[in-house]
């Protein structure tokens, strides 16, 4: 009798280091980089040296360059033909009619993006917080996202990060790993990141202060569209298809741009 409670208080025991084992290894696992972000991680740890001449903000071999390029001209055309006939107060929703963007309170909108802006951008820097938080998307998606970002993040020079875009960019349409719409959705978020860092840097001389992170900004908008309904009221705001997400990023630049500001963005 005492023999047999023996074997079965070490087999007990056997158990539960066995499970303990499994436990430490499934949760390591879920904090490794995989083979895609490892090789991704690779790209964006080289050294790109600057360009002596401007690089061009377009990437043609990316099929979603336009939702960058719409993203900024929507921007322009906010700073060129609204922004000096409104009160700042005025912002959210000049914005909203202009890009006809279906947000039945964008003052209230505007509030809901700023409460994540902290889960974005902290004070020690890039913040994945947020996209780690999504339950849309793949971890791969994730980690590839917030690898991308965190370099941007420390690259000062314009060129540079033009340039480092591309090349992630290029990987990403090589990749076999990917999903359709995880190619899409990262190809996107890149491309209005890389328009975004263009058109806020060419502004630099007309702000009081600095630009930084209105870029990350602007490209986790991307997600902020279509990964979450930023109104519990408003299902419009939740677009799936992704196609106009330019335009809820944009939003999300205008956003942060003057509450970060404390509505004095321009002179």
């Amino acid at each position: 009798m005492i023999k047999q409670t023996k074997i079965i208080t070490v087999a007990i025991i056997g158990m539960v280091i066995a499970s303990g084992i499994i436990f430490y290894a499934c949760e390591k696992s879920t904090n490794k980089i995989n083979p895609i972000g490892e090789d991704f991680e690779k790209v964006l740890n080289k050294n790109y040296a600057l360009a002596d001449a401007a690089i061009s903000v377009s990437f043609a071999d990316n099929p979603y360059d336009y939702q960058g390029e719409k993203h900024n001209q929507l921007l322009q055309k906010f700073f060129d033909e609204i922004y000096q006939k409104i009160d700042s107060a005025q912002y959210a929703r000049a914005y909203v009619e202009m890009a006809s963007l279906p947000i039945s309170d964008p003052d209230a909108a505007a509030e809901r993006i700023l409460g994540l802006k902290d889960d974005i951008i902290s004070k020690e820097g890039y913040n994945s917080k947020f996209i780690n938080s999504l339950s849309g998307i793949s971890e791969t998606e994730k980690q590839i996202v917030n690898l991308y970002f965190k370099q941007m993040q420390k690259l000062p020079d314009l060129n540079s990060r033009i340039a480092l875009s591309k090349e992630a960019e290029s990987f990403i349409l090589q990749e076999k790993g990917l999903s359709p719409e995880e190619k899409e959705e990262i190809l996107s978020a890149f491309a209005i990141y890389r328009y975004s860092t263009w058109f806020w840097d060419s502004m630099e001389s007309q702000l009081v202060g600095s630009v930084s992170n209105y870029d990350i900004y602007d490209a986790i908008g991307f997600y902020i569209a279509t990964k979450t309904i930023l109104l519990d009221d408003d299902p419009d705001w939740d677009i799936q298809d992704g196609k106009d997400a330019h335009a809820y990023a944009s939003f999300v630049s205008m956003v942060t741009c003057f509450a970060l500001r404390e509505w004095t963005c321009f002179f």
